[in-house]
């Protein structure tokens, strides 16, 4: 915690080395950098400290006073956290405006949840998904934790005094029911968690995770007992050595070894984070210990003291980085994400956050409406004062937007839109949704070159999920030009019409988008011309959710898409991605692939593009970090490849597959499940 503000309150700089610790590994994950699947559990960490920290500041109170203060709480609590937050925000919503125009609806709606400190329940009501493979981070994603740590702060106060009152102050037993309440905690996030579901619900709800601050509370509490009955409160030395390794090295094994994806987080794995958490904060409170010494160094205690801004800007910094740019370019990204986050965080704490934290914001307000209402006479300190906190954060957040918009502009001038937040963008460097402009129709500047395979495909309708976006997105290729509809008009479609959202799959849908099963009918219901091809490119969502347990089988869901197309000439890409763990586990995709190839040949004229065979060749096409989505080059040539697939799957001269299909020909009625690749 920074430097206490009251000099009867001891000052521990490890603490602040802990904070450090939490924001790396939060930084780290949100970059998707390897090696910190479970840089997430940071979070869990600073929830903890807060914990601790703040019920260790209510229970001095009562020794010295007799009561908690909560005024006095309350206020220095909305002194210290909301100034930098409304900052940061000011500054998204402006960014949003320059950058990612959008997003902005839903982004006022983040800001305002986050203003009044419900933002995690915002995002829990409007079911949008925080671990979403697809839809990318926002520059407000974060603020859920400030929400939960808030609401905490407002309504722990009262039940530890109700616990203290009831109980008779005696604290020992205070601090068993308080575990008992964060073992309440943990088991409702046991319970509530579901591998069939999405977890937003139970890794943002107060109530789950509340364990997380109320154990911290307790080693508080505890604490107290200890030094109300003048025994000590540290622990010995050989102690505290022990108890460090034991909570850093938990600590560091959690974040190292736990994925996201793992239920094992919600069954035990939060819990046990906490309390490596409490062991840590055990340790570097004894001041000579050697935990306290290398937690305590002066750049540990620097960035500690600077880490609630730090965590603030380091998302947007992050978010507003250009589509594909952020995993493309990853040590480019991460020094510029900290490097423009540690400076932000240091301005708004030197002339921003620590000024208000000393000397307050209620008091030069009254004075100014005073003067404002009744010409009263305004002390000249208070209104010097209110002049500087205005404009310390006009100048905080102007340079926010200048540091935050120039890499996106510099990174990416010719489409500084499409950022990681925003259409196109995201932690797996794509976007939501493709514009509708209506089919591609033949151009003619858009012709054959000599030796071409062409397609007998009069129409192409390309129905796919987020991994197909990239091929459309002019924003996401190496060339404008290389976009999928010029690949499809070069083999010889008349025109292409496209239906691709991020997030879904075959069978279900995700948030207001439809599913590729539901697209399908709706395009069915419209009429399509005799010589229609249709290429279906879903199947890693649906193997992803399978994993998850989800209610459909691959072949229930294979065949839920091909019994409405029977008659239609259709080619069904398999799938691949590039990781071993996790529901996109790629030995989750080749299940998924193995049951295509078996339930198409039960359909006359669907064939498969092996799509898993090409990629396997070419593994530098993935997203760094991302590993399911493709970078520029992997978008071009899965465009290109795709367009040769299909002319060979239908040809235009109506021969038996060439240049690498295998099997019948494509004309209807004939046998399906035929394997067909580019021939490139």
């Amino acid at each position: 915690m920074p430097r206490p503000v009251d000099k009867g309150t001891t000052y521990v700089p490890g603490l602040d080395g802990l904070r450090t610790l939490a924001v790396a590994v939060v930084i780290l994950y949100h970059l998707n950098v390897g090696g910190v699947p479970g840089g997430l559990l940071g979070v869990g960490v600073f929830f903890t400290l807060s914990g601790y920290l703040i019920t260790a500041n209510l229970m001095r109170s009562r020794d010295r006073r007799g009561n908690f203060g909560l005024k006095t709480f309350w206020l220095r609590r909305f002194r210290r956290l909301a100034p930098a937050m409304i900052v940061t925000v000011i500054a998204v919503l402006i960014l949003t405006t320059t950058l990612d125009r959008g997003a902005f609806t839903d982004r006022v709606g983040e800001a305002l949840s986050t203003f009044f400190y419900v933002n995690n329940w915002h995002t829990i009501v409007s079911e949008a998904s925080y671990f979403d493979n697809f839809a990318g981070p926002g520059p407000l994603d974060h603020m859920w934790s400030l929400s939960v740590e808030e609401q905490f702060y407002l309504v722990w106060p009262l039940v530890l005094l109700a616990l203290t009152v009831l109980l008779r102050n005696r604290r020992g037993l205070v601090a068993l029911v308080t575990v008992a309440l964060a073992a309440a905690s943990f088991a409702l996030m046991w319970v509530l968690a579901d591998p069939a579901s999405d977890t937003t619900r139970v890794y943002e709800g107060t109530d789950t995770r509340a364990g997380g601050l109320l154990l911290g509370a307790a080693l508080a509490v505890w604490l107290s007992a200890r030094r109300s009955a003048g025994r000590s409160t540290e622990v010995s030395r050989p102690a505290a050595a022990v108890l460090g390794l034991v909570g850093v090295a938990g600590i560091l094994a959690l974040v190292i070894l736990v994925d996201r994806d793992s239920m094992f987080l919600y069954h035990g794995g939060i819990a046990l984070l906490t309390v490596a958490a409490g062991c840590a904060i055990l340790a570097v409170l004894r001041v000579d210990g050697v935990w306290s010494r290398i937690f305590g160094c002066l750049p540990m205690r620097w960035l500690g003291e600077r880490s609630y801004g730090i965590y603030l800007w380091h998302m947007p910094v992050i978010a507003f980085l250009p589509a594909g740019w952020l995993t493309d370019h990853l040590i480019a990204s991460a020094v510029i994400t900290v490097g423009i986050s540690v400076i932000l965080a240091a301005l708004s704490w030197t002339l921003f956050e620590d000024p208000i934290r000393r000397h307050g914001v209620v008091a030069p307000v009254k004075n100014w409406l005073a003067q404002w209402r009744h010409d009263r006479a305004v002390p000249v300190a208070a209104q010097g004062r209110l002049r500087r906190y205005a404009g310390a954060g006009a100048g905080v957040v102007m340079t926010a937007v200048l540091a935050i918009g120039a890499p996106a502009v510099l990174a990416d001038p010719d489409g500084a839109t499409a950022t990681a937040s925003g259409k196109g963008g995201g932690a797996a460097g794509q976007g939501m949704e493709l514009e509708d402009n209506g089919p591609a129709v033949a151009d003619p500047a858009v012709t054959p070159a000599d030796g071409t395979a062409l397609m007998s495909c009069t129409r192409v309708i390309h129905v796919g999920d987020s991994t197909s976006l990239g091929i459309f997105n002019p924003d996401m290729l190496p060339d404008p030009a290389d976009v999928g509809e010029n690949r499809y008009l070069e083999h010889g479609a008349g025109e292409v019409v496209t239906s691709v959202f991020g997030g879904r799959n075959t069978t279900e849908g995700f948030e207001d988008y439809p599913s590729a099963v539901d697209s399908v009918a709706e395009l069915l219901g419209q009429g399509q011309p005799d010589g229609t091809c249709w290429v279906i490119a879903t199947g890693v969502n649906d193997a992803a959710n399978i994993s998850a347990g989800a209610n459909y089988d691959e072949e229930q869901r294979i065949r839920m898409m091909l019994d409405q197309l029977k008659g239609q000439r259709v080619m069904w890409s398999n799938t691949k991605t590039r990781l071993d763990t996790g529901h996109w586990d790629n030995a989750n995709m080749v299940k998924f692939n193995e049951v295509l190839a078996r339930v198409t040949k039960d359909y006359p004229d669907v064939v498969v593009w092996d799509w898993a065979s090409e990629v396997s060749e070419h593994m530098d096409w993935f997203l760094d970090g991302d590993d399911v989505h493709y970078n520029a080059e992997g978008n071009a040539a899965r465009g290109r490849l795709l367009a040769a697939a299909l002319a060979n799957a239908f040809p235009a001269d109506g021969a038996d597959g060439a240049d690498g299909a295998d099997g019948a020909d494509g004309d209807t009625g004939q046998p399906g499940g035929r394997i067909v690749h580019s021939g490139l």
